[in-house]
């Protein structure tokens, strides 16, 4: 019994690499819309549109569009690889270029109130559980 489509065949790698491709792409498009449901989820959207081409691509090989011996499982998986990959890299771009982080913003907007109004401002914030601790007094003058 021969195995027609191995693993490791270059189809594979090519499957892998469209789909990578494909979700970046419809990623950053997402990201670059009017609308902010598509700009917040667009990691999502780029990998479902990328799933999508994929599947459409292996239903036009069941139909006899390409030469290629029909739809293929292992190709299915290769085309979620890459979609994986793709959705793995953009959610690290994504944690790399992100603002230091939410108390950084916090803290600079009480410093700012608090030098307005007056107010001495004790601020710890712990990084590794995200968790920030405000306390402050009024300035006696």
């Amino acid at each position: 019994m021969g195995d027609n489509d191995p693993w490791l065949a270059p189809d594979k790698l090519q499957h892998v690499l469209f789909c990578f491709s494909l979700t970046l792409i419809f990623s950053t498009l997402a990201t670059r819309t009017r609308y902010p449901f598509l700009r917040r989820h667009s990691i999502w959207f780029g990998s479902i549109l990328s799933l999508l081409a994929g599947a459409a691509k292996e239903f036009a090989d069941e139909l006899g569009f390409f030469r290629s011996a029909g739809a293929s499982a292992k190709d299915a998986v290769a085309d979620f690889v890459g979609v994986l990959i793709g959705s793995l890299v953009l959610y690290f771009v994504k944690y790399v270029t992100r603002p230091e982080n939410e108390t950084g913003r916090l803290k600079e907007v009480w410093q700012k109130l608090a030098k307005d109004d007056g107010i001495e401002l004790f601020i710890a914030g712990n990084r590794s559980s995200n968790s920030l601790t405000l306390d402050w007094t009024r300035a006696v003058s």
